[in-house]
C-alpha cells in the first residue's frame, strides 16, 4: 500500500542520514524541511495518511444492499387469470394494435429527480396498447377486489400517467367488446 511507503520516507527521514555526495538525498531534504517545520508538519501528514487510509477502506466495503438479500426468489405468474382473460379481449378487439402486460411505469415515464422518479419506479400498469409504430394510445387498468379502498391511491397513479399526456382507461370488470371499440374509436 502507498501508504506505507510514505511513512517509511517519514520515519527514514527522521533520523540523521549522511551522504558523501553534493546532493542531498530526498530523505535528506525532507528532513531538513521537517526539521525546519517541526512537530507540526509530521502531525500534519501523519493526520493526512490516517484519513487517506480510512476512506480507502470505507470505498473497500460491500454496499448493505448486496449483504443483506437473504429471502428466497420464487416464480411467479406474469398475469392473474383475469388479466390472462382481459389480455385475450383486447387482443381479440384490437388486432391492430400491439398489447403489453405489466408494464413498469418506469418504460414510459421518466424524471430528472430521484425524489419525482421515486414516485413511480415500483408501480406497474396493467396494460400499455401501443400503434404499429409503437406509440402509446392508453394505458388500462383492470381493478378487482383488491382495489376496494385503494381510490386515492389509484387517481395518483393515473394522474402520473395522465401528466405525462397519456391516457388511461380503468374498468371495474371485464370490458364488453362494444365497450372497448368504442373506447378506441373503432365502433
Amino acid at each position: 500500500m502507498h501508504y506505507a511507503a510514505v511513512l517509511i520516507v517519514f520515519v527514514a527521514s527522521s533520523t540523521r542520514i549522511s551522504t558523501d555526495c553534493d546532493a542531498p538525498s530526498f530523505p535528506v531534504l525532507l528532513y531538513e524541511v521537517m526539521e525546519e517545520a517541526g512537530m507540526a508538519f509530521l502531525l500534519a501528514a501523519l493526520l493526512t495518511m490516517i484519513i487517506l487510509s480510512v476512506r480507502a477502506w470505507l470505498r473497500r466495503r460491500p454496499p448493505a444492499a448486496r449483504t443483506k438479500a437473504a429471502g428466497p426468489v420464487v416464480a411467479q405468474q406474469l398475469l392473474t387469470s383475469r388479466e390472462q382473460m382481459m389480455y385475450f379481449r383486447l387482443a381479440e378487439v384490437l388486432s391492430d394494435h400491439i398489447i403489453f402486460g405489466q408494464v413498469a411505469f418506469s418504460a414510459f415515464l421518466s424524471a430528472r429527480d430521484t425524489p419525482t422518479r421515486n414516485t413511480f419506479d415500483r408501480k406497474r400498469a396493467d396494460f400499455v396498447v401501443c400503434s404499429k409504430a409503437f406509440e402509446i394510445l392508453a394505458i388500462i387498468e383492470l381493478d378487482d377486489s383488491s382495489h376496494k379502498g385503494r381510490e386515492v391511491a389509484d387517481a395518483k397513479r393515473d394522474a402520473l400517467a395522465t401528466a405525462a399526456g397519456y391516457r388511461v382507461l380503468r374498468y371495474k370488470r371485464m370490458p364488453e367488446p362494444e365497450q372497448l371499440r368504442a373506447d378506441f374509436g373503432l365502433a
